[in-house]
């Protein structure tokens, strides 16, 4: 390869993540690995010894790329890191390349064989591993399918950590091309997991396509693989971040229909975005609702309700909202009060936020002490030295507690 030759990098370079791989790459160096390998001399490895001693991943795509394209095995090259760059080896995308680089040159055989050596080391795989398919989706009969079920054979064969993270890699690999029709037909002809729908679903709400999501839920349902909490969580999370409250609330509903309990993350996404858009109120009302049916929120679910309120002056409410948090989550009051005093604090409130410290030793709960200090640093004169002395007294008391009793 000349100097300013058009390298075609339009392949792996698009699954790595990132999508930077010529970022710090040498191109000099990629064309002189790559013709080591292609004249394959005896002293190939010594070469590489001096020439690549610290090969990275980035560098290893764009040489496998220019193999596949010339239709050349990296096979030395592979068993070339695997023995001097372990780091390398171990690496899923670099396995990946070698499995890729077999499809290229249809050597199934020699696929097969790594595949059942990976497994043996516990190795998983990634999308780049069948990079070498895509040209068989430019055509409806062009054998994809033939071609599919044949790599599900070799990955079945292979069986453990191979098996299992290759059609996990297989299914996200289809549904980043757009094929998730290809993507349903490896599920049938392998496993109706959950998992593997959730891909699915993921990538359609990527797209802003939760209409399309929640007809593969019902698609998928008809032939028995039923979607669970995440699944819904995935399709209530893009629908808030659309601003689309009204199908989020109509998914919830959905998810009760069909007996799939929502959990801490479904109130989360929806109480976060209520929170964000000023609809504290309704916020409010889906945390009773969550705490009614024995769900424990998480503390962003009190920290977005507080600074809600705050944010819309409310803060007699706010404050309610603590006091009454605290009985019915105990064990989260020290944090609920401490969200309280910081939002007071942000808006220069410190004697509001003082009164709370003191309110929370006075109950036995310790303050923050990032937060006392920020207090302490704002007040002035007597009423620092005041806050100091009861803090100390406060700490070196043995009635301390974490809790309201």
């Amino acid at each position: 390869m000349k100097k300013g030759d058009k390298t075609p990098f339009s392949g792996l370079g698009k699954l790595f993540p990132g999508g930077k791989i010529r970022e710090l790459i040498d191109p000099e160096r990629v064309s002189q690995i790559v013709d080591l390998i292609k004249k394959d001399e005896d002293d190939l490895e010594s070469r590489l010894n001096v020439l690549a001693p610290d090969l990275q991943i980035k560098t290893s795509i764009l040489v496998f790329e220019i193999l596949n394209i010339d239709k050349v095995s990296g096979m030395r090259l592979f068993r070339w890191v695997q023995s001097t760059n372990n780091k390398l080896h171990r690496s899923a995308d670099f396995c990946a390349l070698m499995l890729c680089n077999c499809g290229h040159l249809n050597d199934y055989e020699t696929m097969g064989m790594l595949l059942k050596e990976f497994r043996q080391k516990g190795f998983c795989l990634s999308e780049l591993a069948f990079e070498f398919l895509i040209p068989l989706f430019v055509s409806v009969d062009s054998g994809a399918r033939e071609s599919i079920k044949h790599i599900v054979e070799l990955l079945r064969k292979a069986g453990g950590s191979c098996y299992s993270s290759g059609i996990h890699s297989l299914i996200r690999l289809l549904c980043l091309l757009d094929l998730f029709d290809m993507a349903k037909y490896v599920m049938q002809i392998t496993e109706m997991k959950v998992a593997y729908l959730n891909i699915l679903i993921q990538e359609k709400c990527k797209r802003g396509l939760q209409e399309d999501a929640l007809g593969i839920i019902s698609e998928m349902r008809g032939e028995g693989c039923h979607a669970d909490t995440k699944s819904y969580n995935l399709i209530l999370g893009s629908l808030c971040k659309m601003n689309k409250l009204d199908g989020a609330f109509s998914v919830l509903k959905d998810m009760k229909v069909q007996g799939v309990p929502a959990d801490a993350l479904s109130y989360d996404i929806l109480i976060y975005f209520l929170c964000k858009i000023g609809k504290v109120n309704d916020a409010y009302r889906f945390f009773n609702q969550m705490v009614s049916e024995g769900i424990r929120p998480r503390l962003l679910v009190h920290a977005s309700i507080i600074e809600a309120f705050m944010k819309v002056q409310q803060c007699e409410e706010a404050y309610r909202y603590v006091v009454d948090s605290c009985v019915k989550d105990p064990y989260s009051s020290p944090m609920i009060y401490t969200f309280l005093v910081k939002e007071h604090r942000k808006r220069g409130d410190i004697m509001s936020a003082q009164n709370i410290i003191l309110e929370m030793m006075d109950k036995g709960l310790r303050p923050n002490y990032n937060e006392y200090m920020k207090v302490l640093r704002s007040l002035k004169g007597q009423l620092a030295t005041d806050l100091k002395n009861r803090y100390s007294l406060f700490t070196s008391s043995s009635h301390t507690t974490s809790v309201i009793r």
